[in-house]
């Protein structure tokens, strides 16, 4: 029995040696994965703000011909009322503030286009994801629950989170960094 005893306790210790380093990397991948998805998220939000400063510069562009396309109507307008002379005076004056830019299509349609405001919100989820991910990776306590519910979706043959699950974990935990609706959720 002493010898039994002698091989088994070795065995039992080096097992709960092994599962404890088991732990404390699942804890480290938690972390690595975490802070990986917020840089991931960082970067994505800084390419979406190159986007909405473009976008920022188009509506710049649009609204500058938009203003020498009226004051040209203007000039029309001081043609007919009071002459050519008036009237070459207010092209000479508006001339000057001809934009720079090329000219865009100044259409109701372009003008009201969607993109400027997508690219507004994929910022704001962008860094919004980023700042989920960044406390993710310092709360062990979240990701003690986390690792809980992988090893029992693992036991129980249930599915792994998809991403967006995963995001909705997240921001259902962290309240008081979510400002507005998780986005699919609307």
């Amino acid at each position: 029995m002493k010898s039994m005893s002698k091989v088994v306790m070795p065995l039992v210790v080096l097992a709960v040696v092994f599962g404890l380093l088991r732990i404390y990397g699942a804890y480290q991948n938690e972390k690595k994965t975490a802070l990986f998805m917020a840089a991931q998220a960082s970067e994505a939000a800084k390419t979406a703000e190159l986007e909405v400063a473009e976008d920022d510069a188009h509506g710049a562009c649009v609204s500058a011909w938009l203003k020498y396309n009226n004051e040209e109507k203007k000039a029309d307008v001081i043609r007919l009322e009071k002459g050519d002379i008036a009237y070459y005076r207010e092209k000479e004056r508006i001339l000057g503030d001809k934009p720079t830019c090329s000219e865009p299509d100044t259409s109701l349609g372009a003008i009201l286009d969607p993109a400027a405001f997508r690219h507004i919100e994929e910022e704001y989820n962008y860094w919004y994801l980023a700042a989920l991910a960044n406390r993710y990776a310092s709360d062990r306590k979240l990701q003690t629950r986390h690792l809980l519910r992988l090893a029992w979706a693992k036991i129980t043959g249930a599915a792994p989170d998809t991403p967006e699950e995963f995001g909705k974990f997240l921001a259902q935990s962290y309240p008081d960094i979510k400002a507005r609706e998780w986005p699919g959720e609307r």
